[in-house]
């Protein structure tokens, strides 16, 4: 017999990224603030900006985020978590949405990490959370 799902927030998030024609299947196991932050990919960064792949059901509507990057089974990475500012969002692929992020006084270590860890991805993404700033 067959038990109901008992959940109350998704752990795991699946995201097909494509890259050359190849679709590239990348799982967010999100151990952050479980219940109130989402799951999602760094796919785009500059000096003073992020931008931000969730599932469209998990798009975010606050503003002030603090951004987690997590390694490939879901662990806290070295790098601080950030304050970000939501500035734009939009849909993508149906099945995505895309949104833009200011970086809220980042010190350059920091800055230098990340950017470090997307050029090390051959694909050029960072699993990461978003957990609303209260």
């Amino acid at each position: 017999m067959n038990q109901p799902e008992k959940r109350q927030y998704q752990r795991i998030q699946f995201f097909r990224l494509v890259k050359d024609q190849d679709l590239i299947p990348v799982w967010v196991f999100n151990s952050v603030s479980p219940g109130s932050s989402i799951a999602a990919l760094v796919i785009d960064m500059s000096e003073t900006g992020i931008q931000v792949l969730t599932n469209a059901e998990e798009k975010p509507e606050a503003i002030h985020y603090f951004l987690h990057f997590l390694g490939d089974e879901g662990n806290a990475l070295d790098i601080p978590a950030i304050q970000v500012e939501r500035v734009w969002s939009e849909n993508e692929q149906g099945l995505y949405v895309r949104s833009g992020f200011r970086l809220d006084a980042i010190d350059r270590l920091t800055l230098e990490l990340m950017q470090d860890k997307m050029h090390k991805n051959p694909v050029a993404f960072i699993r990461c959370s978003l957990s609303p700033a209260q």
